[in-house]
């Protein structure tokens, strides 16, 4: 088959016909991040990488692999993150892998993985790059975590399920435009590339309700200040208003109320 007959119509794309939803959460701890993950369709995987799962502790159809780097000096969670992606590759190439949602979380643990492997790397004359004082990383090893990131987290974007990575949110100053904008928290410049990366881009934040505390999902563009929210389920506005309120006592909530907004209560994600 050439590239070109692979050509659609727009007008023949069924609009109500869910897609795996491919989404980012960023906010400060706190923020209902983990807990509003657990809102994904069907059964679900969560990978602890800072071992903060014990708040979903009892949920139903929800599984936890807690993945944690023990020993800095030896990074073993980096190549048991690799390991951990070709295995789910090849489940889901044999249609054997049990879970409709993968949930990574999250990127802020995932960056220090990436440089503790980073920090073990040789370099062209074959000795180990020089740290900076204290055995930190110096400028040489951003590039090759970078790397790393990039294609781990992509290589588990392509899944054809539904995916989700949260992350924290870090104030960048650009002092040659003195500008101050909000950026989803990576390693370099990775931070104005990783939220272009996914479908869906949520800000996660709280607020203080009357008798307890509300927790809210912004979903359309913040403006110049946190330029990374955005939505592919909402074009347009038409089908809901910011924020969106999460009430965690009721159902549905989360994405399963976002879902029933957009597609109505008979439709499902594709798995």
């Amino acid at each position: 088959m050439a590239i070109l007959d692979k050509v659609q119509k727009a007008d023949e794309i069924d609009p109500t016909k869910p897609n795996p939803l491919k989404i980012l959460l960023i906010g400060a701890s706190g923020t209902g991040k983990t807990t509003g993950a657990t809102t994904l369709p069907g059964r679900k995987l969560l990978i602890d990488l800072d071992g903060r799962s014990d708040c979903v502790a009892g949920f139903k159809n929800l599984s936890i692999l807690k993945l944690l780097d023990a020993n800095p000096n030896q990074p073993l969670a980096w190549f048991e993150l690799e390991k951990l992606r070709d295995e789910i590759w090849s489940q889901v190439r044999q249609n054997k892998f049990p879970y409709d949602s993968l949930i990574v979380d999250g990127i802020t643990a995932l960056c220090k993985f990436a440089m503790n492997w980073a920090l073990m790397l040789s370099g062209a004359d074959g000795k180990m790059m020089s740290k900076s004082p204290g055995g930190g990383p110096s400028r040489p090893h951003y590039s090759p975590a970078m790397f790393a990131l990039d294609r781990w987290i992509n290589s588990i974007l392509a899944l054809p399920i539904n995916i989700l990575f949260t992350t924290h949110e870090e104030l960048f100053e650009d002092e040659h435009l003195q500008t101050l904008t909000f950026y989803p928290k990576i390693t370099g410049k990775l931070r104005t590339e990783l939220a272009n990366w996914f479908n869906e881009s949520y800000l996660t934040t709280t607020t203080k309700g009357v008798n307890k505390i509300k927790y809210l999902w912004y979903t359309i563009s913040g403006g110049d200040r946190r330029p990374f929210v955005k939505n592919s389920l909402n074009p347009l506005g038409k089908y809901w208003n910011d924020p969106i309120e999460l009430d965690f006592d009721k159902k549905p909530n989360g994405f399963e109320l976002l879902l029933e907004k957009r597609y109505g209560k008979e439709k499902e994600v594709k798995k």
